[in-house]
Order: C-alpha cells, then structure tokens, then sequence
C-alpha cells in the first residue's frame, strides 16, 4: 500500500508535468513567425480597363462569367455578365508568402506534443520548389492559399471551388507574382489571401 504523502507526490509530480507540457505547447503557437505584408498592392479595373492596360483578352468572352453553383442551379442565380465584372491586379511577395504556406505542412510527429511543422531544412526545400517554377498553383489554389475579395467588410461570391475567386493571370519575376484575379461580381474594397494577409483595393484611375 503506497503512504498518502507519497501518493500527494506522485500526483503534484505529474501535475507539474502536465503543465509543463501545455506551456511548451502554447508557448510553440505563440512563437509562430507572421509572414508580415505580403500583397504589396491591389488594384481594381473593369475588363475595358484591364485591356487598355495590355491585358490578354479572354478567349471566349461571351461565355463569361460564372459564380460557383452547384448542378441543377438556375443560370440566372450564379451567371453575370462580363460588362458587371471586376479584376483586382496584385502584387505577392512570394519568398514571403511560401514559407508562411508551408511552415506546417510536413509529416505530423512528436507523441505529446505532436506538430506538422517542418524542419528548417525540409521547409527550404519546399520553398525552393514551389519558387522555381512560373505556375501559380505553386502557391494558390487548392491546397495553397485562397484568395477571397470582400466588399465593405462582406465577402463577394466565389467563382472558384479551390482558389475562393479564379486567376486570370498569372507572372512571377525575381520573387514577386503579379496576379489578375477575376471576374469578379462586385466591385472589392479589399483583397486578402486567406489566414495570411489582406489589403484595400485602390481603383484603377479612369483613362483620359
């Protein structure tokens, strides 16, 4: 039979344990490194705009624009017409953007303490690879970050099952992505990237 005072020890012992533990683990949240700005600008135009500005013009553009619907959804609840539509041009500061995307994205290990974060040197290496490459799913869309457009506070539909709101192009050059996202239905007062980073879309000024 174990004497009460050394059971009071057993337990104080592995009280302190525990909270020691929960520390560690909130300690390790806290701890987590922001990515800071990485939108380092966001501008709206409408689709006349965007062309007068070098823009590519859509393929089909009669076949423009759709929210994201389900099937048996009436065209008149997720169709708007080009001529409604926005585009919010922005530029990422992708070397700040892929670490903060992929900090958490290894092997889950640790037994009490368990956690997906990846090694300095695992998270260099899928930095490096996702960097390398001029394709925008390297950084956004499904399983990457989202991007969501809200008007006044609100967020505006989503045209993109994956992505929140589609890309209609997409150009890295020396670390930074210069992205049109869109059509838009709406026009958006501001532009984030989900969980990371969010800023005001500036009007595009209306040509003389």
């Amino acid at each position: 039979m174990i004497p009460s005072n050394h059971k009071d020890l057993m337990m104080r012992h592995l009280l302190s344990t525990f909270s020691a533990l929960a520390i560690l683990s909130v300690a390790g949240t806290s701890l987590a490194e922001a990515p800071g700005r990485v939108i380092r600008s966001a501008e709206s135009l409408t689709y006349k705009q965007l062309l007068a500005q070098g823009g590519e013009p859509m393929k089909y553009p009669q076949a423009c624009c759709s929210l994201l619907y389900s099937p048996g959804t009436p065209k008149s609840e997720y169709h708007f017409e080009l001529q409604d539509a926005y585009f919010v041009r922005v530029k990422v500061d992708a070397v700040k953007l892929a670490p903060a995307l992929f900090r958490m994205s290894c092997q889950n290990r640790g037994f009490f303490n368990p956690t997906t974060e990846c090694s300095p040197e695992e998270l260099k290496s899928k930095v490096d690879e996702a960097l390398k490459v001029n394709y925008s799913g390297s950084l956004y869309g499904k399983y990457r970050a989202t991007w969501v457009a809200k008007q006044n506070g609100q967020t505006l539909p989503n045209t993109d099952k994956w992505g929140g709101q589609n890309i209609y192009s997409f150009n890295r050059n020396n670390g930074v992505d210069e992205i049109v996202v869109g059509p838009i239905k709406g026009l958006p007062t501001s532009i984030g990237l989900s969980g990371v980073d969010e800023v005001s879309v500036t009007p595009a000024a209306k040509s003389k």
